[in-house]
C-alpha cells in the first residue's frame, strides 16, 4: 500500500486565521506535493464545525464569506482533519495529539495501478439547497436543520471517492486507500450514478 501515497510525518499548519496566509500555505503545499490544480476544494473538519472553501492559486475563499450562518473560525488549534483536493490529487492532514501528520495521493497513482484496480463511488452530501451565493450553496438537513455550504451550485452535491484495490496473500481483494477526487453538483441524481448513503463529509 505504501506506493499508493507519500506520507508526511510532520505538518505545520499556519498560525492565526488570516486567509491570505492560509491561501499561500495551501497553494505552496499543493505545489510542493505535485497536486496543484487550477481550482482546488478545501474541506476541514474542526472542533466547532465543518469548513468548506475553494482555492484558486493562492486565493482562498471560505463558505463563511458567503453565508454567516456557517461561520467557523479557521484556526490550526481546532483542526481535526484537512483535505485539499483537485484534479491532480489530494492532500490529507490529520491531528495526532498536539501535532499533525499527512499523506498525499497524486493522480499518477491511477495510471500506476490501472483502471481494473480502481473503483469510484459517489457519496451524496446531506442537505437540500436553501440558497446560492458567491460560489457556494447553503444546504440544510431537514430533520435537524443542520447547515453547511460546499462550493458550487445545484440541487444536490456529491463527493466522488476513488478506492484503490489491492489483494492479500490469499487473493482476497480489499480497499487499500481512498481519496476524494471531486465535488460535483446535479439538479437531481443521475440514473447512472451509484449514490451511497448521505454523508456530512
Amino acid at each position: 500500500m505504501s506506493e499508493l501515497y507519500e506520507k508526511i510525518t510532520s505538518v505545520a499548519l499556519p498560525d492565526g486565521s488570516d486567509l491570505a496566509v492560509w491561501g499561500q500555505w495551501l497553494n505552496q503545499a499543493a505545489a510542493n506535493n505535485t497536486i496543484q490544480s487550477p481550482k482546488m476544494t478545501l474541506l476541514i473538519h474542526a472542533d466547532d464545525g465543518v469548513i468548506w472553501g475553494h482555492l484558486v492559486g493562492s486565493t482562498l475563499t471560505l463558505s463563511s464569506e458567503a453565508f454567516s450562518e456557517v461561520e467557523v473560525s479557521l484556526r490550526a488549534k481546532t483542526v481535526q482533519q484537512l483535505r485539499l483536493f483537485g484534479e491532480a490529487g489530494e492532500l490529507l492532514v490529520w491531528r495526532t495529539g498536539t501535532a499533525f501528520e499527512g499523506r498525499v495521493v497524486t493522480a499518477a497513482v491511477d495510471t500506476a495501478v490501472g483502471t481494473e484496480n480502481c473503483h469510484e463511488e459517489a457519496y451524496l452530501l446531506w442537505g437540500e439547497n436553501i440558497k446560492e451565493q458567491d460560489g457556494f450553496t447553503l444546504l440544510q438537513e431537514g430533520a435537524r436543520g443542520l447547515l453547511h455550504a460546499p462550493p458550487g451550485s445545484g440541487q444536490s452535491a456529491f463527493i466522488n471517492v476513488r478506492h484503490y484495490i489491492e489483494y492479500d496473500p490469499a487473493g482476497q481483494a480489499y480497499v487499500a486507500l481512498s481519496r476524494i477526487v471531486s465535488l460535483n453538483w446535479a439538479n437531481r441524481p443521475s440514473e447512472n450514478t451509484e449514490v451511497q448513503n448521505e454523508t456530512s463529509a
